[in-house]
């Protein structure tokens, strides 16, 4: 099941996408993203779990509660809608009511998305004009295109696509994501928008779905940070015209495989492009008690500075960073812990239960993805005395990292 990193939302059949510039970002770069589904998409989605919640968040759960068909999603970059009450609100459901209008479909099948500045209001006069203008534009190749239009401290877009054989024929799924910064998945600053063109019965779609999420988006940590705007969204339209993927198939599994190898590459392409990070890891939690406590012992680790300055340092083995990493709610007492590099890029953990000698690894088991962390810049003055903390010196390409980003307006 080979994985195109050159596919993108717009590979499966029956979906359409364009990019727009409506003047949200000050920079005149395109800041509206649309994606279009050619019939009524059967869909499902996962919001962020911060307290905070923005307003097209709070729009989006709205929508999945009615359970209608979705066939439009326009994301908006520059500005996130975050923290601007009921007013940011009434903004997203305009902003919805409108591209269903623009787009001449049915009240309920438009998903909107915002990403950018918190705490400003969305410039709606800008919207009431762009909207309308991107409405004409999506075409069949335009998903690349739609990738771009989400990013905002992203350094390259993330995309992809895979397929698979289902009843003589092939199915197809696509998506994209963004993400640098204030990642930190409970579903965390990320957008992920997935498409297939299969017909998915529900109940393989939405558990098939929040399991890959689970395994994928939710196994990932750049900062620590959750946001207020975290979108995942999946459609699933029929265009391939083949049988439906029904529960308890070889369909099923197939559907399920090909969007776990989906969502763990958009997941791992979100931490490769972390902010202020040049190196990558993969830590696995092995011989713990159940996958819960692996999973709360793989947290632990990554989250702490300790560990990701011993992974910048490649000073993993024996260091002390372990100890201090395991605090209440972790693998918990009576249990032995190891951290070594095995290689650049590569640190396996084990929790084993026991005296001092290994016993083996018991049943549970996770992994995690995390970015270490690096000396930034420290903030200077020129002779004007003006401080230089927007102005990140150049990401290697593929590296990640911004070594003198210390932003004043966070994202999302």
């Amino acid at each position: 099941m080979p994985l195109d990193p050159n596919g993108h939302p717009t590979s499966p059949r029956g979906f359409r996408a364009a990019l727009h510039t409506c003047g949200i970002k000050v920079s005149g770069s395109p800041d509206l993203a649309l994606l279009v589904s050619d019939r009524p998409s059967r869909w499902d989605a996962v919001f962020t779990t911060n307290a905070v919640a923005a307003a097209p968040v709070v729009f989006g759960r709205e929508r999945l509660a009615q359970g209608l068909p979705l066939r439009a999603i326009l994301v908006n970059s520059g500005n996130a809608n975050a923290v601007t009450g009921e007013r940011g609100l009434a903004d997203a459901r305009e902003t919805a009511a409108l591209l269903e209008r623009s787009l001449d479909l049915p009240e309920g099948s438009a998903l909107v998305s915002s990403t950018g500045v918190i705490g400003v209001p969305l410039p709606m006069d800008k919207i009431r004009r762009g909207v309308p203008g991107i409405a004409p534009l999506p075409v069949p190749d335009g998903g690349a295109a739609f990738a771009r239009g989400i990013m905002t401290t992203d350094t390259r877009p993330k995309h992809a696509s895979i397929s698979f054989p289902h009843a003589g024929g092939e199915i197809t799924l696509g998506g994209c994501a963004k993400g640098a910064g204030m990642i930190h998945p409970r579903m965390a600053t990320m957008l992920s928008y997935l498409t297939c063109d299969a017909d998915i019965h529900p109940d393989v779609l939405g558990p098939a779905f929040r399991r890959c999420v689970e395994s994928s988006y939710n196994r990932i940590s750049v900062d620590g940070d959750t946001s207020t705007n975290d979108t995942c969204v999946l459609l699933a339209n029929g265009g391939a015209d083949l049988p439906a993927v029904l529960p308890g198939t070889s369909g099923a599994s197939a559907f399920e495989e090909a969007l776990r190898v989906l969502t763990a590459h958009l997941s791992r392409e979100i931490v490769r492009d972390g902010e202020g990070a040049t190196t990558v890891v993969r830590l696995d939690v092995v011989g713990a008690r159940d996958a819960l406590q692996a999973e709360l012992v793989a947290r632990a680790v990554c989250n702490s500075p300790l560990v990701k300055t011993a992974i910048h340092g490649r000073g993993g083995r024996r260091h002390p960073a372990l100890g201090g990493s395991f605090h209440p709610g972790g693998a918990g007492p009576g249990a032995r812990h190891s951290l070594r590099l095995r290689r650049p890029g590569a640190v396996r953990g084990h929790a084993r239960r026991g005296g001092p000698d290994p016993v083996g690894p018991g049943p549970g088991e996770g992994n995690h993805h995390v970015l270490d962390l690096r000396f930034l810049r420290p903030v200077h003055s020129d002779k004007r005395g003006l401080h230089h903390m927007n102005q990140p010196t150049p990401r290697p390409p593929y590296q990640g990292g911004s070594p003198g980003s210390n932003r004043r307006d966070r994202k999302a």
